[in-house]
Order: C-alpha cells, then sequence, then structure tokens
C-alpha cells in the first residue's frame, strides 16, 4: 500500500500487529505464536534524473522455546515446533554468510520462508542489524546465554552494499507520462452518447496495457544487466585476493633466498673458484657437516628455512592454480581479464 507519512505507516504497523497471534505460556503471559515481518520501500528521485531505492525489512522473531520449559501441549506446541523451525533455518543462513576463514558455502534461503522473504536483507547489498531481547532472570539464564550467542552471529555478516542509484532512461519515462495521461483521459471520458473522441476507450486501453509491458520489460533487463555488473565485481574482487596472495608468497620466498644461501654456504665452508659465488642453494648440500651444537643449530635453521620455502612454493601453487580456475569460469561467461605482479610489489593489478 502506498503512503506519504509516518503517521500512514504507523497506522499500517498497529494494524498488522493487532493481527497477530498471541497467546499465554509457562514463561510469558503474551508470547508471540509467529514471526512478524514489516517491509517498507522507499524511492527518492533527484532533480537530475537519478532515482534512489532502498528496501527495509523491520523482522519481530518470535523466542525460541523448550517444551519442557512452556509447558505447551496441542495447538501451541506445533506453534513453537514452527517457531524453532525458521530460527533454525535462519541461524544457518547467518552461519554460512558469517564464516571467519571466508570460506564459500551454500547459502540455505530456501529451507524455510521466513529465510527465502529475507534473502535480500541477510547477504545481498544490504547491512543487517539484529537486536536480542533478554531476561534478567537467574532462572533464565540458559535462554539468555543462547540468545546472545545467536544474535552475535549477526555480527559477523560482512557485505559490502552500494547505493540503488540509477538514471532515469527517458524512455521509461516517457511511457509513464503517456500511461498517466492516457488513464487521465479515461476518468474524464463522458459517459453520454455523445460522439466518441479520436482515441476511443477500448485502444486507450490496448495501449495502456502495451506501455505497461514494456515498462516491466525495461525493467527487468535494467535489473539483470545491473545483478550482471555485482556478479563481475565480486569476481574481480576474488581475482584481487588470488593475485594480492600470489605476490605476498613470492615476496616472503625471496626474502628467505639470502638467508638460506648464507647459512649453507657457512656450513660449506669457504668455496674456491668464481662458482662458488653463484651457486644454486637448492640444489647444493654441503659436503661435510660441521661438528659440535653449533653444527647442529646451523642444520636446523637450514631446515626450519627450507620448510618454510617449500611452505611458501605450496601455497604459490595454489594460488596459481585459484587464479587459473577463476580465470576458466571467466572465459566460460565471455569475459576477459589481466592480472599483472609488479616486481617488488605486494598487490597486483587487474583490468577486466
Amino acid at each position: 500500500e502506498a503512503i506519504s507519512s509516518r503517521q500512514e505507516a504507523m497506522h499500517l504497523l498497529e494494524g498488522g500487529s493487532l493481527s497477530r497471534t498471541v497467546a499465554s505460556t509457562a514463561m510469558n503471559n503474551r508470547s508471540s505464536r509467529s514471526h512478524a515481518i514489516f517491509t517498507v520501500t522507499m524511492e527518492q528521485r533527484a532533480p537530475n534524473n537519478k532515482v534512489i531505492s532502498a528496501k527495509f525489512h523491520l523482522v519481530d522473531l518470535a523466542g525460541s522455546e523448550r517444551a519442557k520449559r512452556t509447558g505447551n501441549t496441542g495447538a501451541r506446541l506445533k506453534e513453537s515446533v514452527t517457531i524453532n523451525s525458521g530460527l533454525l533455518a535462519l541461524g544457518n543462513v547467518i552461519a554460512a554468510l558469517s564464516d571467519p576463514k571466508g570460506r564459500k558455502h551454500h547459502v540455505p534461503y530456501r529451507e524455510s520462508k521466513l529465510t527465502r522473504m529475507l534473502q535480500d536483507s541477510l547477504g545481498g547489498n544490504s547491512r543487517t542489524v539484529m537486536l536480542a531481547c533478554i531476561s534478567p532472570a537467574d532462572a533464565n539464564f540458559e535462554e539468555t546465554l543462547n540468545t546472545l550467542k545467536y544474535a552475535s552471529r549477526a555480527r559477523n555478516i560482512t557485505n559490502r552494499p552500494i547505493i540503488n542509484e540509477e538514471e532515469a532512461t527517458p524512455e521509461i519515462d516517457a511511457m509513464r507520462e503517456e500511461i498517466s495521461r492516457l488513464k487521465g483521459q479515461l476518468q474524464q471520458t463522458p459517459t453520454s452518447s455523445s460522439p466518441p473522441p479520436s482515441v476511443t476507450a477500448a485502444m486507450q486501453d490496448d495501449r495502456i496495457r502495451h506501455l505497461e509491458g514494456t515498462v516491466k520489460k525495461l525493467t527487468f533487463e535494467r535489473d539483470d544487466a545491473l545483478a550482471k555488473v555485482r556478479e563481475l565485481e565480486a569476481i574481480c574482487s576474488d581475482v584481487s585476493s588470488v593475485v594480492h596472495r600470489v605476490a605476498t608468497a613470492e615476496s616472503l620466498r625471496d626474502s628467505l633466498q639470502a638467508p638460506l644461501l648464507l647459512a649453507n654456504l657457512k656450513l660449506q665452508g669457504p668455496a674456491t673458484g668464481a662458482d662458488s659465488q653463484t651457486q644454486d642453494f637448492t640444489t647444493k648440500r654441503p659436503t661435510t657437516a660441521p661438528s659440535g651444537s653449533k653444527g647442529s643449530g646451523q642444520d636446523a635453521n637450514i631446515g626450519s628455512l627450507k620448510e618454510r620455502l617449500a611452505l611458501l612454493n605450496a601455497e604459490q601453487q595454489a594460488c596459481a592454480s585459484e587464479a587459473a580456475q577463476i580465470e576458466r569460469m571467466l572465459d566460460e561467461r565471455g569475459v576477459s581479464v589481466f592480472t599483472s605482479i609488479s616486481a617488488g610489489d605486494d598487490h597486483g593489478s587487474i583490468v577486466a
């Protein structure tokens, strides 16, 4: 329903609250028996033909219930099961979106109607805030602790929202104006048996339906293009991360080469010939090991440096494999991505 003031919004919110089912349990005299969602969609049109839109999902979650504490039976027990199922599905979605290791998981939005309706508010172009209502009573300590743990996971959701700002195309504006004009003509058409106007009401209806269909088609194409742009931005961000990891691994590997070469030369003793200064530290092994604790310590240092070098080489190979996989995926989508890493730099550049 279209509204234009805060009073109208509050009137709708109060009407929805009155329609909500509440009942008495052993833990609460007025326990909510369902979740509630109040959605507000706003649109602002700037003088420079730019449209800024936003959507707010105000959600009141019913608290999780244990049958042992609430004493629910019959229909109330079935309501508790449904409430807990929705909260469990929401918790699984939050856990998938807030993985601390940054791993990509399947986000189970379709496990419940609650998570499906809140999909664009959890993992889309949005920010998520959760307020937890807890009890100060000692008897409810376990419920309070579980509620705080449940809400704390929402803090780890990391989205990169952008402003929903888009330019209003002249074609869409012209069609909307023509629709408004034709609707006005329909309302002003006389009901008497006077001669019809040059454009009959039936032709105007057909024209309106045609224009409305064209507007919907253009809007769908625009939204699809924006979705593809966001997807490409996410892929470019992943490629940037891989390039950065490869550059870091190469920098660390280069920093370990000098200490390892120096330690290797110390174990070998003074070398003869001009080739002794250019020996490959990765293939040359000491012919004799120094005796004593000092030689053992040097061997341990060399072993530690070589282990770190091997780990860095493995990390570099993993990054190269991941970059190749991303590049193959981009090739399948028809997108060319060129990456370059400058020597001595800790990051790469990407051109898509």
